[in-house]
């Protein structure tokens, strides 16, 4: 599945699932989670030369555009370039565009080029290549994961060869993540709708990497941009391998057949012990919770929310399940993200505050059964609630389990609903549930109006129910700014409200890896923007 792109991808609910020396590599195990530190031996200088090789399952076609496979997402990072690329901090950074500017309080942006860019067939890179790939996004026969993010793009024109102006929707604001999407070359096509069927086979772009060869079902080809507008990297070549399925992914990379593979789930662990492999860790952007329903009564205290927050140990879930891979909080923010308060600290772990809470909102066990209770107008009633999972998920069923035993500990009985994937959808569609289990991959475009925003409940993706006019508000006021410390401040605002509030029941996000053949040696920082992120540093031959 891909997520967000990977983000301004259409946002998808699923339920889940360096500088190195010549002779040596430093492993991430469960006990060193932390950013492998960088090293560097003296006399060494990187030469070019070498190839690079992984696997990949076999393409639809090589149009990144309308590429909706994760699998290839990254290949074609090396082949096409956006006008915006994000940091390891997901801070938007020049790429195509050299520069912008923005006027009209963040209605209009004017980006200016780069100059002296060429396409890998020697054609100059300019201004019609944006708007035809703006073009092309907005056409209706262009079914392209990237769609969301022109929606709220009004109006777009050249202004001359290296400079293109973006004007947005009535009250709206222009961010530079929308911009993250591949600009296609405009002088290959007649027509718009030929996006859709030409050139399917022989891509042509921008990047540090042009496409040399493809053999169908066999392997495809990428050689050094030798005219490439930044820095040329030193490995010339990679061969990507075509397979039928992931696991025959796995296998070639264990034979030693390919230098690099893309960590699935937890499947990097069994790679640690490898002093011939190197594994290079990164914060995803997939974010797990347990989403509340705010119908139910049982969940419309914050304080009782709070209380379900910190009776979980969460750092004893990550080390248990997913091998302390992971980065806990308690909002939809990436933890590496710069929009991320680093000052704000997630709860820990408190299960006899947890019953205080309970108690101060009227929970007891006024029946001596291991479970509160509390009057309503109703009635008595015990804390009782389905949790519903993913049935096909052993990650899910462990989670649940652990969840259940430390909420069984403050004295709320939660018992374990598995259904189907459909099923859940379902049950999220028509608000028929108390609590699910499950998680989101956030898109790069920092908008959290679809989890929290009350116009979002009727058709939007909030199917918890959640209604606060001050989170309203802040969600505005985010997605109306566009200066960068002031956008900042608001999320800084909008986060602490998010935590004062806790609609959701915020787990953990998701880390994953590279593993990568230790004769591949650079300063390599992958992120889930892009794991090939300064791939033109990495290295094979040196002197």
């Amino acid at each position: 599945m891909i997520k967000g792109k990977k983000r301004g991808f259409l946002l998808t609910f699923f339920i889940i699932i360096i500088f190195f020396t010549s002779t040596s590599c430093t492993n991430v195990t469960e006990q060193s989670n932390e950013k492998i530190k960088e090293s560097q031996e003296e006399n060494i200088v990187p030469v070019s030369g070498g190839t690079l090789s992984f696997s990949t399952l076999n393409p639809a076609h090589l149009i990144p555009l309308l590429n909706q496979e994760e699998e290839n997402y990254y290949m074609m990072k090396l082949i096409f370039e956006p006008l915006i690329t994000l940091d390891e901090k997901n801070t938007p950074q020049p790429a195509l565009a050299e520069s912008w500017t923005v006027q009209d309080n963040g209605n209009k942006i004017l980006f200016h080029l780069r100059k002296n860019i060429f396409w890998h067939d020697g054609e100059s890179f300019n201004a019609e290549d944006v708007k035809f790939t703006l073009d092309a996004l907005k056409h209706k026969k262009v079914d392209s994961p990237y769609k969301s993010y022109v929606e709220n793009i009004a109006n777009y024109q050249v202004v001359d060869n290296f400079t293109i102006e973006v004007i947005f929707s009535k009250g709206k604001v222009g961010h530079l993540e929308n911009f993250i999407f591949p600009i296609l070359p405009a002088h290959r096509y007649e027509k718009v709708e030929e996006v859709v069927t030409a050139h399917k086979w022989d891509p042509i772009g921008t990047g540090p990497y042009r496409f040399e060869k493809y053999q169908r079902n066999k392997s495809i080809i990428l050689k050094t941009n030798e005219k490439y507008w930044g820095k040329v990297p030193y490995i010339e070549k990679i061969l990507i391998k075509i397979r039928n399925t992931p696991e025959e992914i796995i296998k070639s990379f264990e034979s030693k057949d390919t230098d690099l593979l893309k960590a699935k789930d937890l499947d990097w662990d069994r790679f640690t012990e490898d002093k011939n492999l190197c594994i290079y860790s990164y914060v995803t952007q997939d974010d797990n919770f347990i989403a509340l329903n705010h119908n139910n009564e049982l969940f419309q205290d914050k304080n009782v929310r709070k209380a379900i927050q910190i009776a979980i140990n969460r750092k004893k879930i990550l080390k248990d399940i997913y091998l302390g891979q992971g980065e806990i909080s308690d909002v939809p923010i990436s933890p590496n993200s710069w929009l991320y308060n680093k000052e704000q600290k997630p709860f820990p772990f408190q299960p006899e505050k947890a019953k205080q809470l309970l108690e101060r909102s009227g929970w007891k066990d006024s029946n001596h059964n291991e479970y509160v209770d509390k009057e309503f107008p109703t009635g008595k009633k015990e804390f009782s609630f389905d949790l519903i999972i993913n049935k096909d998920n052993s990650i899910r069923i462990q989670e649940a389990n652990k969840i259940q035993r430390y909420l069984k500990n403050i004295g709320i009985k939660v018992n374990i609903v598995s259904l189907s994937t459909e099923q859940i959808q379902q049950k999220m569609e028509s608000k028929d549930f108390d609590a699910i289990l499950t998680g989101w991959s956030l898109s790069f475009v920092p908008d959290l109006s679809f989890a929290f925003h009350s116009n979002e409940i009727e058709q939007g993706k909030n199917f918890i129910s959640y209604r606060n006019s001050k989170v309203d508000q802040l969600l505005l006021s985010t997605a109306r700014t566009y200066e960068e410390k002031e956008r900042k401040n608001q999320y800084n605002k909008l986060q602490d409200k998010i935590i004062q509030e806790l609609p959701y029941i915020h787990l953990y996000f998701n880390k994953s890896a590279i593993i990568v053949n230790n004769r591949i040696k650079g300063p390599i920082h992958p992120t889930d923007y892009n794991i090939f992120n300064n791939i033109e540093q990495w290295y094979i031959k040196y002197k």
